[in-house]
């Protein structure tokens, strides 16, 4: 059964994120770039693809777009958001952009919209993650890729046991470190077709899940 965060909720998310826009590249830009880049390694490059990036923050992931795709970034937090619109206008990605602030659980798009759903860093920074792969799920289109990159709850009991104790001090920085795999992707009904450690210490996972045609 997955466990609730009791404690993360939208207002803490949104105060923490507002905070933390204007350091955030400072701190999260090259210690998590590896896995953002082979997160879009796994998208075809030479297929005109459309894509949703969920969270997409300050936009760090720019530079992994390719000129075919057309990627939709949401975000929940306007202060990051506005990063990410900035960046847009001095970095001119290779692909086009669309940028929208959205609660990734309530996504304002019809049924099968995408190619692709993306999240990095994201699925244990929202409150309802359920509700947001779910959300996910019903905007991509039968065949397609919902890719996770985020940090979980780890096999190792220890470990597991200090994330788990330490969870609620890390609430205010807007995410919790106690987020189970397995629970969540199967009460969002997902199967893994791949799963790859990647970052630092190999404690990120890169989770790739095909949405069914049936």
């Amino acid at each position: 059964m997955l466990a609730p965060s009791h404690t993360l909720d939208h207002h803490a998310v949104g105060t923490a994120y507002a905070k933390m826009s204007s350091y955030y590249d400072l701190l999260f830009e090259k210690v998590f770039d590896g896995g953002r880049q082979k997160l879009f390694q796994i998208l075809p490059k030479d297929a005109p693809l459309k894509i949703l990036e969920v969270g997409i923050g300050t936009g760090l992931s720019f530079h992994c777009y390719v000129p075919r795709w057309h990627v939709v970034g949401v975000d929940f937090s306007k202060a990051m958001l506005a990063k990410a619109v900035e960046r847009q206008r001095k970095a001119r990605p290779t692909a086009r952009v669309d940028l929208l602030q959205m609660d990734a659980g309530k996504l304002a798009f019809p049924d099968d919209s995408f190619d692709a759903c993306v999240a990095a860093y994201v699925i244990s920074a929202t409150p309802e993650p359920i509700k947001v792969l779910e959300e996910m799920k019903r905007v991509t289109k039968p065949g397609g890729s919902i890719i996770l990159l985020n940090h979980f709850l780890t096999e190792n009991r220890f470990v597991a046991w200090v994330e788990r104790k330490i969870s609620p001090w890390c609430v205010p920085m807007g995410f919790r470190t106690d987020l189970e795999m397995k629970p969540l992707l199967k009460s969002a009904k997902l199967d893994s077709c791949r799963i790859e450690k990647v970052n630092v210490f190999r404690l990120w996972r890169l989770i790739e899940c095909r949405v069914s045609e049936d």
